[in-house]
C-alpha cells in the first residue's frame, strides 16, 4: 500500500477537527491587526496558521527547523498570504508590527522576551507554555511588563488534556518509535511533577516502568509518593534512572556533573518546551556519535556512555507527531479562542504577567 500524501494527511486532520473548526468560524476579521507569531509549524497547526491568514495581517516564525514539517511551509507559502521567515529576524519583525495594531502569540517565551526587552508598544501578547511563562518571569524580575501578557496555559482543558495527558502518551510512543524499546523492566526518573511529569510518570508506570520523581518542591514530591512513586533524592534518582526525563519548564535542570551519577548507556529526554532543560554544554558535545536518527551515543570517558535523543530537543514533535489528532484539536481550538480574546480584550488589560479569564473558551 501507497503512503499517504501530504494533501491526503491534511484532509484527514480536518475531518477530526471540529472544535478548532467551531472556533475559527468563532474568530472574527481584523484586518487593522498585525500579529506576530511563533509556533511549531507541523501538520496540526497548518489549518490554524491557514485560517488566520486571512483573518489578520499575519506574520510567522518557527520555535525550531526540527519542528517544523517543510511540506506544511511550502503549502502555507503557496494557500496563504502570511509572512512566513524560517529565521528569526528582529528588523522584520519590528516592521511588520508598525503595519498596524501590533499582537504576539508565542510559545516558550522568546518572542514576547524580545518585544519587553525592546519596549516595544506592542498591544498584548499571548503565551502557551510553562517555559515561556518561566523565560518571561526571569526577565521581568518582578517588573510590570510594558503590555499586556496573557497566559493561556493554565486554561484547565490544555493543562487536563495536553499538559497532563497526551505529552506523556506521545513521549513514551515516539521513545518506542525511534529507539524499538518498550519501558518493561526499566526505571524511569522524571524531574518535574507538574502536570507534563505527571502524565509522564503514570504512562510510564502503565507501560511497564518502575517510577521515580524529584522535584525541588517538597509538597510535589509528597504529592508524587501519595501516588505510589518512588520519591527518592536527587542523586539517587539520577543514579537509578535507565531513562531520565526532565520535565520542569525550566533551564539547565540537567548540567554535565549530573551525568557521572547516570547508570550505563542510560537515555536522556527532554519533555519541556525549551531544548535548555539539557544543559547546552551536553546537548553540543563534541564526542558523539549517532547511531540511529534521533539517537547519539554520548562518549563520558573511561568506558561510560549514554544516549541523548532529539538532541536534548522535545522528543515528542522533534523526533514524532506529538499529540493525537484529535487530542490536539482541543488544544487548538483554545488557542484560537484565547486569540480571540487577545484581539478583542488584550489592550484594555492591565500591563501585567497574567491568566487569561477561565471562560475565555467556550467549546
Amino acid at each position: 500500500m501507497n503512503a499517504a500524501s501530504w494533501e491526503q494527511k491534511l484532509c484527514w486532520l480536518k475531518l477530526h477537527t471540529p472544535y478548532t473548526e467551531k472556533a475559527l468560524r468563532r474568530l472574527k476579521p481584523r484586518p487593522d491587526c498585525c500579529l506576530t507569531v511563533r509556533f511549531h509549524i507541523d501538520l496540526k497547526m497548518v489549518p490554524l496558521i491557514e485560517a488566520l491568514s486571512h483573518k489578520v495581517q499575519l506574520q510567522v516564525f518557527p520555535c525550531h527547523h526540527d519542528t517544523t514539517d517543510p511540506e506544511g511551509w511550502v503549502h502555507l507559502r503557496k494557500e496563504t498570504p502570511a509572512t512566513l521567515l524560517k529565521e528569526w529576524d528582529p528588523i522584520a519583525c519590528r516592521k511588520h508590527l508598525e503595519k498596524g495594531r501590533p499582537y504576539l502569540c508565542d510559545l516558550g517565551g522568546r518572542l514576547i522576551g524580545w518585544a519587553v526587552e525592546e519596549n516595544l508598544p506592542v498591544g498584548a501578547a499571548l503565551e502557551g507554555t510553562t517555559s515561556g511563562i518561566s523565560h518571561l518571569t526571569r526577565i521581568l524580575g518582578g517588573e510590570s511588563p510594558p503590555f499586556p501578557i496573557l497566559d493561556w496555559n493554565q486554561a484547565r482543558l490544555k493543562q487536563d488534556i495536553h499538559n497532563e495527558k497526551m505529552v506523556g502518551f506521545s513521549l513514551w510512543q515516539t521513545f518506542t518509535e525511534v529507539t524499538r524499546l518498550s519501558l518493561h523492566g526499566k526505571t524511569c526518573g522524571v524531574l518535574g511533577f507538574g502536570p507534563v511529569g505527571r502524565g509522564i510518570a503514570r504512562t510510564a508506570r502503565n507501560l511497564g516502568a518502575r517510577v521515580g520523581i524529584f522535584d525541588p518542591d517538597p509538597q510535589a514530591r509528597i504529592l508524587a509518593s501519595f501516588e505510589g512513586f518512588w520519591s527518592p533524592e536527587r542523586d539517587q534518582l539520577l543514579s537509578s534512572s535507565d531513562l531520565l526525563v526532565t520535565a520542569t519548564g525550566t533551564s539547565n535542570v540537567l548540567v554535565m556533573d549530573d551525568l557521572n551519577h547516570l547508570p550505563q548507556r542510560a537515555f536522556l529526554i527532554n519533555a519541556g518546551h525549551s531544548e535548555e532543560e539539557i544543559c547546552e554544554e551536553i546537548r553540543l558535545r563534541t564526542s558523539r556519535e549517532s547511531v540511529l536518527p534521533h539517537v547519539e551515543r554520548l562518549d563520558l570517558g573511561q568506558g561510560k556512555e549514554i544516549f541523548l535523543l532529539a538532541q536534548g530537543r522535545l522528543l515528542n514533535l522533534a523526533a514524532g507527531f506529538g499529540d493525537t489528532v484529535n487530542a490536539f484539536d482541543l488544544t487548538t481550538a483554545q488557542l484560537v479562542d484565547a486569540l480571540e480574546y487577545l484581539l478583542r480584550e488584550g489592550p484594555n488589560c492591565r500591563p501585567a504577567l497574567q491568566s487569561i479569564p477561565p471562560t475565555f473558551f467556550s467549546g
